[in-house]
């Protein structure tokens, strides 16, 4: 590859290494980019854009104007000119309602991601690529170093990652701005800078400035990540059972002979797959939960909305449903509900979404009293995503399309309108 500029034939071979490929026929090949106007995204949108022509598909790009800064709604509008100039379709999404006063760097982040993976949600795009280089890789080592993070959470970022229906691609993870710029003054097009870039209170852009030219041994944590990974996939095979209701069996035996560093990482690799929690869990709380399991009066313990228990003589880790407080009315559009399920209400359908819960549960029973005879564990029942009617009060019948089946098959009905996702990357 060039060591100044990104070629078409080097962005190709970019997105073969970070693993990207799609099912659909060119046609239906639908990706959406965020660009912010500065030079990593914008690189990215301009490379992009030539790919997905020649691939005879489409490509939208996003913006999102957090309205933190006083012409950050003007440079939105001069970054979507110049993209319709290019012939590239763009779209800008605002940050709406009150901002924070505290962490404010770290909850924009949160609702940029928010509001970009909502839009390609309702508008049924599968793809969203992100611009993150080499220099935002180091920052987040360093962040998670400073943070105690485990050995797979300093492997940092991924290429390719799922999220619900969504695949978040990030092709650039290994290239250095300085790389990035160049490629858009090959192309005489000019980037903004954003000021809190350099404002120093902010802990990336400390990190950024400390850090210089020094890169981390990233490498070193990746390579050990996809080991334990490895590791983690065959172990659950073989010893797990993984639900497309969102819970996991654990054969308590094998648990229990394995070296406890083994043993941190397969619950931190489950916690962040099947939990509602941003960030892998810290070295001392997932130390905490260890010593809960090796007690021998333990019965349970919770963490990220999660809860470890003793179920039939083996582990049972599935959503915490007294946490779940999440209710939402259904407006004929896709949405996530709980972290966990993407909902695809069908047309017209009136209600609302909250979980089965106790009450939905004995609601339930009364009209099928053989539903006491499922082989799927009580707890995950009641966490289940229903839909109620009335004001929220009875439980719709149309709910009984989750639970129903039982009477009849060792397993759920998998409905199209609740599909559980999980972050396991394999």
């Amino acid at each position: 590859m060039s060591l100044e500029i990104l070629t078409s034939k080097d962005f190709e071979t970019l997105l073969q290494q970070a693993g990207f490929s799609f099912c659909a026929s060119s046609k239906k090949l639908k990706i959406a980019v965020a660009v912010s106007g500065g030079a990593d995204s914008l690189a990215l949108t301009i490379l992009l854009d030539h790919w997905v022509r020649q691939q005879g598909g489409k490509l939208v790009a996003l913006t999102v104007d957090h309205g933190l800064r006083a012409h950050s709604a003007q440079e939105a509008t001069e970054l979507q000119a110049l993209l319709i100039d290019r012939g590239i379709e763009h779209h800008i999404l605002t940050w709406q309602g009150q901002k924070p006063s505290t962490a404010l760097q770290e909850k924009a982040r949160k609702k940029r991601y928010e509001l970009l993976k909502r839009w390609c949600l309702e508008n049924g795009y599968d793809f969203l690529f992100l611009g993150h280089h080499q220099g935002d890789q180091n920052e987040t080592y360093c962040m998670r170093l400073r943070q105690k993070s485990g050995l797979m959470g300093l492997a940092c970022m991924r290429p390719l990652t799922k999220h619900q229906s969504l695949t978040v691609v990030r092709p650039f993870l290994d290239l250095s701005k300085e790389r990035l710029e160049g490629t858009l003054k090959q192309h005489q097009i000019e980037w903004v800078e954003d000021p809190s870039n350099q404002n120093t209170a902010f802990e990336r852009v400390f990190w950024r400035q400390t850090l210089g030219n020094t890169s981390p041994p990233l490498e070193l944590f990746q390579r050990l990540r996809k080991a334990y990974e490895g590791w983690i996939a065959r172990y659950l095979k073989t010893y797990g059972q993984l639900s497309d209701l969102g819970y996991v069996h654990l054969n308590k035996r094998a648990f229990d002979q394995l070296p406890q560093s083994f043993q941190g990482i397969l619950l931190s690799f489950l916690f962040q797959a099947y939990g509602v929690g941003g960030y892998p869990l810290s070295s001392r709380s997932l130390s905490g939960i260890l010593n809960h399991l090796k007690n021998p009066n333990f019965s349970a313990t919770t963490a990220q909305g999660l809860r470890i228990s003793k179920h039939k003589g083996d582990l049972l880790i599935a959503r915490e449903y007294r946490a779940i407080k999440e209710e939402k009315e259904l407006l004929d559009q896709p949405f996530i509900w709980d972290k966990r399920f993407l909902i695809r209400p069908e047309k017209g359908l009136k209600g609302v979404i909250k979980c089965v819960g106790e009450k939905g549960w004995r609601d339930l029973l009364d009209r099928n009293p053989d539903l006491k005879n499922s082989p799927i564990p009580r707890a995950v029942l009641w966490s289940l995503p229903a839909l109620w009617v009335d004001g929220g009060e009875t439980i719709h019948l149309t709910c009984n399309g989750i639970v129903e089946a039982f009477q009849h098959e060792n397993r759920p009905l998998k409905s199209q309108m609740f599909l559980f996702r999980s972050k396991s990357p394999f």
